[in-house]
């Protein structure tokens, strides 16, 4: 839920100064103090807003009102009102005497009828209202400690007010995002950065705000199919440099969740690798070829990759066997095939295509 407003009247000292309003009407007239700051009943260290009706006025109305609230407009979005409600009445109580609560807006008009709030003598209760039916409305809540009876005055009662909570509740049923997971975004090998947090919403894309080296942009990272990650391509380096990189989520119900930064990087361990150079493909035999190329400064292992259309999506390639790390075989079954190599330091790994075609075919 987020909290709309919410006032437990334990930093204040006067109703009026702390945006409150307070109007009191009373016949005859006598000495009254209406709403103020006072003490719980129930617990000296309290602070709460207190009202006190006194004896021979037959006519009163004490009036609180909070500070102007903004109800949000949305559909999806339900809005709350909650607050506890003291009472102390006289013995039999005084049914003439009773609070009531009401909306009105910015000039104190009423907008709503009167709800009486039936209290229980010297305790604390809790109420709670839907403020939903005033959406996109600046409202106030009043409380309205009310007498009128011409033929008997009014006892003694006193009324008391605490933690007034205005709230509103995202629908739970549609979009929402649990939360961010992990400490880092990664770059994978095609400098696509990838990030992953618990989506149960079917989010079809979110914003990440990067800078690297003084440079600033914003790149949007699509769903993987089946994952929780997202993915989108930042432009590379060709040097070993940092960035931080935030990103934005955004449900279809309008709930945002933004990340910390996280650090990305290009060349961590060590130089960029280059581009394997030199390679050579070779029969061995009829029914053999081998590749074969030059060692790359930094590189841990290589990967040999293939497809049958140069265009095409190349995969690595496991039909063959690395004789030593930088000679790999297979054996010949009759198709053509175009070959690519990676050269990888665990950490990252650079793809260089080798267009260099062999033709594999069956001589059998």
């Amino acid at each position: 839920m987020e909290a709309l407003f919410n006032e437990d009247f334990e930093t204040i000292t006067d109703l009026s100064t702390a945006g409150w309003t307070v109007s009191s009407y009373e016949y005859p007239l006598q000495t009254y103090t209406g709403w103020s700051i006072d003490n719980d009943v129930l617990d000296p260290d309290n602070q709460c807003a207190k009202s006190h009706s006194f004896f021979y006025s037959t006519s009163m109305t004490y009036r609180l009102y909070t500070p102007l609230i903004t109800v949000p407009d949305g559909e999806e979005t339900t809005t709350k009102l909650e607050f506890e409600l003291y009472s102390k009445l006289v013995d039999p109580p005084d049914s003439q005497s009773y609070i009531r609560l009401n909306t009105c807006n910015s000039s104190n008009s009423e907008i709503s009828t009167w709800t009486e709030l039936y209290s229980i003598d010297d305790q604390w209760k809790k109420y709670e209202f839907d403020l939903t039916p005033f959406a996109g409305q600046d409202i106030k809540i009043e409380w309205d400690h009310y007498y009128n009876n011409i033929y008997d005055p009014v006892e003694f009662n006193t009324y008391c007010i605490d933690d007034v909570l205005v709230y509103t509740i995202p629908d739970m049923e549609g979009s929402n995002i649990d939360f961010i997971t992990g400490n880092s975004a990664e770059l994978n090998e095609d400098m696509n950065l990838v990030i992953e947090f618990n989506d149960t919403s079917g989010i079809d894309e979110v914003t990440a705000d990067y800078s690297i080296e003084g440079e600033s942009d914003t790149i949007i990272l699509y769903p993987v199919k089946g994952t929780y990650s997202y993915t989108g391509t930042i432009p590379a380096r060709d040097h070993v440099c940092d960035g931080i990189v935030s990103f934005k989520i955004v449900d279809t119900v309008g709930n945002e969740t933004i990340s910390e930064g996280h650090s990305i990087n290009w060349g961590t361990g060590g130089p960029v690798l280059t581009a394997p150079e030199n390679v050579q493909i070779s029969a061995v035999n009829d029914s053999t070829i081998t590749l074969t190329w030059d060692i790359v400064d930094g590189a841990s292992s290589y990967k040999v990759c293939s497809s049958l259309d140069p265009y095409g999506t190349f995969a690595e390639d496991s039909t063959g066997t690395f004789i030593e790390s930088r000679e790999w075989e297979k054996v010949i079954d009759g198709n053509k095939y175009f070959y690519y190599i990676k050269a990888t330091d665990a950490v990252k790994e650079e793809d260089f295509e080798i267009i260099k075609p062999v033709n594999m075919r069956d001589n059998r």
